[in-house]
């Protein structure tokens, strides 16, 4: 008998994973589908720090804002453009190339089932800086504090996404 439901239970998880694995990249609908993934972090006596980065995805295409918080309410937003790929291995990639206030913004990564994990490519001026990414998916359910809303109206992360530095 323990036998049976443990079978049961490894063919629900598999068949779950195989769903998340195959709706994780490329939508095929019309209708754009919107990801959110977000680290910020309360930081004392300083607000806000860290990165949030909005996915619109509509097929192939994608829009997406990247908000940097830096701290004393200071905040650098990049729009950018790319596309989404899925490769034969099923990762599903994602190159952004767009401008904030000081340059250009170019962002390659992997959507995974919980994060963005990539590397963002900034230039101020004639330097170019490069470092990993690593953000946490923000789920449609959660109630925001800071961060997007489906409708790309300003709101707030989730309490569980902050972390107080001291």
């Amino acid at each position: 008998m323990a036998a049976t439901h443990e079978s049961c239970l490894i063919l629900v998880l598999f068949t779950a994973s195989v769903g998340l694995s195959a709706a994780q990249c490329v939508p095929t609908s019309r209708s754009p589908r919107i990801e959110t993934f977000v680290t910020v972090k309360a930081v004392a006596n300083q607000g806000e720090a860290g990165s949030e980065l909005h996915l619109e995805e509509t097929g192939s295409r994608v829009t997406a804002t990247l908000r940097d918080h830096l701290g004393g309410g200071k905040l650098i937003e990049a729009h950018l453009t790319g596309a989404l790929t899925e490769t034969k291995s099923g990762v599903c990639r994602v190159h952004l190339f767009g401008k904030n206030a000081y340059g250009q913004v170019k962002i390659d990564g992997e959507v995974e089932i919980t994060r963005f994990r990539g590397t963002a490519t900034r230039q101020v001026g004639k330097e170019v800086f490069s470092h990993n990414v690593s953000l946490r998916r923000q789920l449609p359910n959660e109630t925001p504090e800071v961060g997007f809303s489906p409708t790309g109206m300003s709101q707030t992360l989730p309490q569980v996404n902050r972390l107080s530095i001291a």
